[in-house]
């Protein structure tokens, strides 16, 4: 099966489900179905010959995305999400490398069309004419279906592509692993032009749950979604669960499940979790845009980030840097063998065939397997510092540091140093309630960290620069230390 090929069906067994609701308005999967039959087949009518075409959509999170995305799919074309945040640059290198056929717009006057060739908008693709009786088209399971970017630090990342079989051979085990149930809702509030949002709009229409539609992420909406919905299960990054959290004010019993995904979460904001929301179930999952899943866990009160079982239909290894097999519990490159790995970085041959290995595919993320085969990350390769010759990865003074109730928030990252290479730089987000003590930092590191862990130097922000996908921008504070003067630094 490939994906969107149950919505007939669907449509026909729960005809008056809601499939999406969105602002007060429902969409039932019989309604669903023929909106995304009619986009089909105006979609057709815009080109001579049916080959495979590339359809961007530039549009914020509505009902016609997820129509459209799902016409263009069933058609056996590609589907490419643009960001209405990029820049007019980011938006023109992602044109250049992806060169789409079409490009579908909501509203010329709310988004840059500048770099936009060939563009349609919304309006011109609506119909009211009935739904022709020609055959559905057959689309097979190593289709493309998918051109995405990966979620980099800053910039425009590269672009990937993906076949059908991708993401639809793991929407079953996604349903098991996170225990959905027929009647569950499903709410993914973060941008839809993002893997993680899509990718859980499209397992859950396809799969025939109903989705809930926000056309942005706002705390209060959803926290007031949660209080009068008892089972909801909700998609987000470490930064959304935060402010959820904030925004409640006294426990909810609602039985939601909450998935994070994108980063490690805190165990401070596990904690958190759990007492202003004592039904709900928390999980976690490692991943990447080019791997899927590929590792979870539900959290429990002793939970950590370590020892995360292998998702289903997922082999991992753990090799050097000769290729060797790593014996249990020693540390080095992961390795993944599935059905859900992408298909190729276009016009990036090279990079494909670093990730792409023999050994199976990688991105560069360090660490180990238990005697059991369960993984425990220890970071991405590209954040490791080098400092007097040694190997430190960010994450684990990361987690010592965040340890200390006083932080709120804290990020390591590596300095030039003529001396050292480069020295360990930490930022700090004190609590609303702190002393700015850096004393106690370093006194904590030095008991708990290797000396040459420990960050030669403090700095405090009031707020982290971020990604639109909920990410620290570890590049721009980079960026901000070599062109600063550091007149708030306190050097230990």
């Amino acid at each position: 099966m490939t994906i969107g090929d149950s919505l007939q069906s669907l449509a026909i067994q729960q005809p008056h489900k809601p499939a999406i609701c969105y602002n007060g308005q429902t969409i039932d999967y019989a309604t669903f179905s023929q909106k995304v039959r009619q986009y089909e087949q105006k979609l057709l009518s815009q080109f001579v010959t049916n080959q495979q075409r590339t359809i961007a959509i530039l549009c914020g999170n509505e009902p016609a995305f997820l129509e459209l995305c799902f016409a263009i799919v069933r058609l056996g074309w590609i589907v490419l999400p643009l960001d209405p945040k990029w820049t007019e640059k980011e938006q023109h290198d992602a044109l250049k490398s992806a060169h789409p056929d079409l490009c579908i717009v909501s509203d010329e006057e709310k988004f840059n069309t500048a770099y936009l060739e060939n563009y349609l908008l919304l309006k011109d693709l609506e119909t009211t004419q009935p739904i022709s009786d020609e055959k559905h088209i057959k689309v097979e399971s190593t289709t493309l279906f998918y051109y995405g970017f990966t979620s980099g630090s800053s910039g425009l990342p590269k672009g990937f592509v993906r076949n059908h079989r991708s993401w639809e051979e793991s929407f079953p085990d996604i349903s098991s692993a996170f225990s959905y149930e027929p009647d569950d809702v499903v709410i993914a509030p973060g941008p839809l032009c993002y893997s993680l949002s899509l990718f859980s709009a499209l397992h859950a229409l396809h799969s025939g749950y109903t989705f809930i539609l926000f056309d942005s992420f706002k705390a209060d909406s959803l926290l007031d979604y949660i209080q009068k919905h008892q089972k909801t299960i909700i998609y987000v990054v470490p930064t959304m669960l935060y402010q959820i959290i904030e925004a409640h004010t006294e426990p909810i019993f609602s039985e939601v499940t909450f998935i994070s995904a994108g980063a490690k979460l805190e165990d401070s904001i596990k904690q958190i979790c759990k007492a202003a929301f004592p039904n709900a179930r928390l999980f976690e999952y490692y991943g990447a845009s080019e791997l899927s899943i590929v590792a979870y866990q539900e959290i429990t009160n002793h939970s950590t980030y370590h020892n995360i079982k292998p998702f289903p239909g997922v082999q991992l290894s753990i090799r050097n840097q000769t290729g060797e097999k790593c014996k249990a519990n020693e540390i080095g490159q992961i390795y993944v063998n599935s059905n859900y790995i992408f298909t190729a970085y276009p016009n990036h041959h090279v990079e494909t065939q670093n990730v792409l290995t023999t050994y199976g595919a990688t991105v560069g993320d360090i660490g180990y397997l238990d005697d059991s085969g369960n993984l425990t990350v220890m970071g991405r390769h590209s954040n490791m510092i080098i400092s007097g010759g040694l190997n430190i990865y960010p994450e684990e003074i990361e987690q010592t540091i965040k340890t200390i109730d006083a932080i709120k928030e804290v990020v390591v990252i590596g300095c030039d140093d003529m001396y050292w290479g480069q020295k360990v730089i930490a930022f700090i987000q004190w609590g609303t309630d702190h002393q700015n003590c850096t004393n106690l930092i370093k006194t904590h590191c030095q008991k708990h960290l290797a000396k040459h862990k420990v960050p030669k130097s403090f700095i405090t922000v009031t707020k982290f620069p971020y990604t639109n996908n909920g990410k620290v921008d570890r590049k721009l504070l980079q960026e901000r230390l070599r062109d600063e003067t550091h007149a708030n630094t306190c050097y230990c």
